[in-house]
């Protein structure tokens, strides 16, 4: 209550602080969506981006592909410029090329083929039942095929799910863990194999791409003595979409500031050992047993039954395609 006589008026300073209707109307409601990962879903829309090299000799160059059959880019003839795009891009660095869309699966996507998912998914189970023997598993040898193939599709098709388990290969020595782990990270997202003695930097650039990250002698980051908290942390966290790892990072003025990484990607452990109970819980471990038979290495290409260039091409673009109908039927 104000006294008699008082003036209900603001005064000068006051009405210095409320905010003109000019400057309400720049306020965005919320931050913009953002193309942050190779392979987004925002909106009714899905994106891959990619790095495609030009005859020009000048580089690889970014295009980002929709579902829609639009193409963006800054530099590529012919495609729709990036301010067109309706979305802020986040991608500092291009991927390996192998792993990512190759020119030729976009050309052949803007010609009008289009892979099928069935048939690209068969794929996937020929190359895991060619480089991997499964024996006293799970399952059988062909269920056990097929389980990895879904996990290899899933981590394309990640931005549809608020939650992936991890795989974890188990067994002796020889008993063909470390091969299963390469297979998957050979056919999965930007998939990379890494001891526990990979840099973080690496780690975590690769985890905020959403690639699949595999773990051999995974045992290792069990041990609290051995290895760096911030690696433990990004190597086990991440299982549920919004879980970052906040780091510390010195900007080129020489200041350190706080950074938080999205570790919401998917991750196959190969030990000996089983995980802790609290790792368990979002595991499913792949029991491996020696087993005869002539298995190749499987980072040999030329020993996959399919071609990897165009497998790793209709992997792409299957969840390029498939991403906004996911979404629907995950909720």
């Amino acid at each position: 209550a104000t006294e008699a006589g008082a003036s209900t008026q603001p005064t000068t300073d006051q009405r210095a602080l409320v905010p003109t209707a000019v400057a309400m109307h720049d306020v965005l409601d919320e931050a913009p969506a953002m193309l942050d990962r190779p392979a987004r879903l925002i909106g009714e829309h899905a994106y891959v981006a990619t790095w495609v090299w030009q005859r020009s000799g000048a580089g690889s160059s970014l295009a980002i592909l929709r579902n829609d059959g639009a193409l963006f880019s800054r530099s590529l003839s012919g495609c729709q410029p990036m301010e067109n795009l309706g979305v802020r891009v986040a991608l500092p660095h291009a991927p390996s090329p192998p792993d990512v869309l190759s020119g030729a699966g976009l050309k052949r996507f803007g010609a009008g083929e289009k892979p099928d998912a069935a048939a690209t998914f068969r794929r996937v189970v020929d190359v895991v039942n060619r480089c991997v023997g499964f024996r006293r598993s799970l399952d059988d040898h062909a269920v056990m095929c097929e389980l990895i193939a879904t996990y290899v599709l899933s981590s394309y098709t990640l931005d549809a799910f608020d939650v992936i388990g991890y795989l974890w290969p188990n067994g002796i020595k020889g008993s063909g863990k470390s091969r299963l782990l390469s297979t998957i990270t050979e056919l999965a997202c930007l998939g990379s194999t890494t001891l526990s003695s990979g840099t973080f930097p690496a780690l975590r650039d690769l985890a905020a791409y959403g690639a699949c990250l595999g773990f051999d002698e995974a045992e290792t980051l069990m041990d609290l003595k051995r290895i760096d908290p911030e690696k433990r942390a990004l190597a086990l966290a991440g299982n549920r979409r919004g879980i970052t790892v906040p780091v510390k990072e010195r900007t080129p003025e020489k200041e350190w500031v706080t950074k938080h990484v999205n570790a919401f990607c998917p991750r196959v452990f190969g030990a000996i050992n089983l995980p802790d109970e609290v790792l368990g819980s979002r595991c499913i471990v792949i029991p491996m047993t020696m087993t005869n038979g002539d298995y190749p290495d499987p980072s040999d290409h030329d020993e996959w039954p399919h071609n990897r260039g165009q497998l790793i091409d209709d992997l792409w673009l299957t969840a390029l395609i498939h991403l906004p109908r996911m979404k629907v039927i995950n909720r």
